[in-house]
């Protein structure tokens, strides 16, 4: 059967890009759009979201294993609850109110914000199978910072002052905080017998050990065994802007 040639039709391999990535280089996505043809656009506030989402470099490696991907994807913290706006103010409101946040902090901030390997951003956001917290050691400085801070301020009080407490965000035991990685369903997190690879670098290059569940449901260097090491605490020293570590947008802050 012959066929007419209003019937046919042609696969284009243009590109809606004409721009190409070099080195992690971020590349906005352009639409090369005909004129005269109308799209229907998504709302203002969701291309907002999007946009406030990749607040951090993709460069910054992920928070767990330090691998460098595209595929990395946003984690927040805190969650955002991006279908209710007004659920997600009152959580900022809250936060500031704590004294624990910058005055002009929101949920979308890149002090909320982290890279993450695609099944671990699963994992932790939906499923919980683990958890991050400081390390005890972390723990123990920022409780001894505290108590003096406290001091300070019931002694300020006793003698009829006033006091805020500050905590500046550049020194230690923030700024050289450490990790631990909580594993809370172990068998659930790496089944079979899997592993978790965790990179350090030397030299700009990376080198990875594999961690499984140990005899004890612990994660342990592979093979496991009660006497292999096991899953250290670990830093996050990706700076974001210019010299500044995670969490931190200035160099000398309180609150």
């Amino acid at each position: 059967m012959a066929a007419t040639g209003s019937s046919k039709k042609k696969l284009s391999t243009t590109l809606a890009s004409n721009k190409v990535a070099d080195d992690f280089q971020v590349v906005e996505r352009v639409q090369n759009r005909p004129a005269g043809v109308s799209f229907q656009a998504s709302s203002n506030a969701r291309t907002t979201a999007r946009a406030a989402r990749r607040n951090i470099s993709r460069t910054e490696p992920c928070f767990i294993t330090k691998q460098s991907s595209y595929a990395l994807e946003i984690a927040h913290w805190v969650n955002p609850v991006r279908k209710d706006l007004s659920h997600q103010q009152m959580i900022e409101e809250f936060l500031k109110r704590l004294g624990i946040v910058r005055h002009d902090f929101n949920l979308n901030d890149p002090s909320n914000l982290t890279n993450l390997d695609p099944t671990l951003h699963v994992c932790l956001d939906k499923f919980g199978f683990f958890a991050v917290t400081a390390s005890l050691e972390t723990l123990k400085k920022l409780i001894t910072l505290v108590e003096a801070e406290n001091r300070t301020w019931q002694n300020r009080f006793d003698d009829g002052m006033m006091y805020t407490r500050g905590f500046y965000l550049s020194r230690p035991p923030i700024v050289d905080a450490e990790y631990e990685l909580v594993v809370l369903h172990p068998e659930i997190f790496l089944p079979k017998g899997s592993g978790l690879t965790v990179f350090s670098q030397t030299n700009g290059q990376l080198s990875g050990k594999i961690y499984v569940v140990g005899h004890d449901r612990t994660l342990r260097e592979s093979p496991g065994t009660s006497v292999s090491p096991r899953l250290p605490a670990f830093s996050f020293d990706a700076n974001r802007f210019g010299s500044l570590p995670l969490n931190e947008r200035v160099y000398s802050s309180s609150f």
